[in-house]
């Protein structure tokens, strides 16, 4: 569930590995009125949601793949509404080329988002895609628009959720979903430094640094700044 910051209505998605559903809630009023999904190329649902530039994007979850194991279908999609009806235009496809962070040339590689998840912006504005499956971050500068630039970032190792911290005092608010329970993690958080919640099924590897352990299986995390006195 994310609020669109221009109504301030909710959007929540169920159904994120197939037959996908959207309701979206008025909390003044307490409506929540459902838009229904075409056919979608990938084959599964969707996971996330974000906005930015005044248009609205889902990461395409659970993807079919070709015989080599390759997701070529829509990996992000901008979405619009109308008469009841979800409408899916492809901003990135899951083979798409991007651009290696790694790389000191800037050399091309070419994607393969098996596991389109969490949606994100880092400080920059840019939205940062979690290709979860694929311990990659893959951030879309201008996204949906032609001036669209993609970078991929390979971190060895899954993550779910990321934040960028605002300022070095606040906490993350942390939701354990076999617990069923939401902590809060204070400590002196370093700005422009992302963390990331990891799934129960993965291991700490590649460039993510534990920060807190001893969860069941933390999925989504946001920060919470303190308030200025």
């Amino acid at each position: 569930m994310r609020q669109d910051p221009a109504t301030h209505k909710l959007w929540a998605l169920s159904n994120e590995d197939g037959n996908p559903r959207l309701l979206i809630v008025d909390p003044a009023s307490g409506s929540a009125i459902p838009y229904a999904f075409p056919p979608v190329p990938h084959g599964g649902g969707f996971d996330d949601i974000g906005f930015t530039g005044g248009m609205v994007f889902m990461t395409a979850s659970n993807p079919s793949t070709n015989k080599a194991g390759v997701n070529i279908y829509p990996a992000l999609d901008k979405v619009t509404l109308a008469a009841g009806k979800v409408k899916l235009t492809p901003v990135l496809m899951g083979d798409a080329m991007a651009t290696d962070l790694t790389s000191s040339t800037n050399a091309k590689v070419q994607l393969n988002l098996i596991d389109p998840d969490s949606i994100t912006f880092d400080p920059e504005g840019n939205l940062v895609l979690d290709n979860q499956g694929g311990s990659q971050l893959v951030f879309i500068n201008k996204p949906g628009t032609p001036q669209q630039y993609v970078t991929a970032l390979p971190i060895g190792n899954q993550v779910d959720d990321t934040v960028w911290p605002t300022s070095t005092a606040g906490q993350l608010l942390i939701s354990d979903a076999s617990a069923n329970t939401i902590y809060a993690l204070r400590t002196t958080f370093v700005p422009g430094v992302s963390y990331s919640s990891t799934p129960s099924d993965s291991g700490v590897a590649g460039i993510v640094t534990p920060v807190a352990i001893g969860f069941g299986s933390p999925h989504g995390i946001t920060y919470v700044p303190d308030a200025k006195r």
